[in-house]
């Protein structure tokens, strides 16, 4: 679908429009799925941001219109995606563990570690076991608690660039593992 097709779409929406949200949904519930899957790893909440973003055309379709939407399927990408992030973000404790660490991508691998009230203290050590011990005390300040990059440097009185480039290499060490 082009840019002129979605807009006219949109705007069938934003009249509340049925028709228009089973054309919407025909057209673009599989690709939102496949981002949910990606991003959740789980088929039900794959399912659940297929409805999110449903939900998020249909209610903000006349603010959508004003958008400049030149590529849908980016548009539409961008949005499951910010939909999944935020899903799980409020579903912590809900994640799904069947896949290896080593199959995320460094974000998706950082999301994990960070949102994921399931994963025990004990497993979490474990999985930062190989890590050197600023390494450790590095992704520990930024993922469990919550610390910025900089007051992890104010704290250890390291420069921020020597700890962001620290924090990354010990990500990618655990995307390795």
């Amino acid at each position: 679908m082009n840019a002129k097709e979605f807009k006219k779409l949109l705007h069938r929406i934003s009249k509340s429009d049925n028709d228009a949200l089973r054309e919407f949904y025909d057209e673009y519930s599989r690709k939102i799925y496949r981002v949910g899957l990606i991003f959740c790893k789980d088929i039900h909440y794959a399912d659940d941001i297929v409805s999110l973003v449903l939900s998020a055309i249909w209610q903000n379709a006349d603010k959508n219109l004003k958008s400049n939407i030149r590529n849908p399927d980016n548009w539409i990408f961008e949005m499951a995606k910010n939909k999944a992030l935020d899903y799980l973000r409020k579903s912590c404790n809900q994640k799904s563990k069947h896949f290896e660490y080593n199959d995320l991508t460094e974000k998706e691998l950082i999301d994990y570690l960070s949102i994921d009230n399931n994963l025990s203290e004990i497993e979490f050590e474990s999985m930062i076991a190989p890590l050197s011990e600023n390494e450790k005390f590095i992704v520990r300040k930024k993922l469990l608690y919550c610390y910025t990059h900089k007051e992890i440097a104010e704290e250890l009185g390291t420069p921020l660039g020597t700890i962001l480039w620290q924090y990354h290499n010990a990500i990618k060490k655990l995307q390795n593992i």
